[in-house]
């Protein structure tokens, strides 16, 4: 016997989302559901198209480990700033600035 729908385990069209979900849609909706953010789902998508499932994991570690209380507005928000934070770090490091207070009168 063959399957004759259109599209294997979705039983519908292309567009239609009542089939298997892709690992990505999977990782976007549990990012989702452990940073309590549902209104974030599409942005957890976009973002599981950019970076690797391995380094969103290790951000989303990181930003439920942080205490409750230290949370300013969201663990979600907290999550954007560390993905965004730690993302450019390696390609540019921020420089220091000098404060120091010598003002070479001495």
């Amino acid at each position: 016997m063959t399957n004759d729908l259109p599209f294997p385990g979705s039983g519908g069209a292309p567009g239609e989302h009542d089939g298997p979900q892709s690992q990505q849609d999977y990782l976007a909706t549990e990012l989702a559901e452990r940073l309590n953010d549902p209104n974030g789902l599409r942005f957890y998508r976009k973002i599981t198209r950019i970076y690797a499932e391995p380094y969103i994991r290790q951000i989303l570690h990181q930003a439920l480990n942080v205490d409750e209380r230290l949370i300013r507005k969201s663990r979600g928000a907290l999550f954007t700033w560390l993905l965004h934070r730690n993302a450019r770090l390696p390609f540019r490091p921020r420089a220091v600035p000098d404060i120091s207070l010598d003002n070479g009168l001495d």
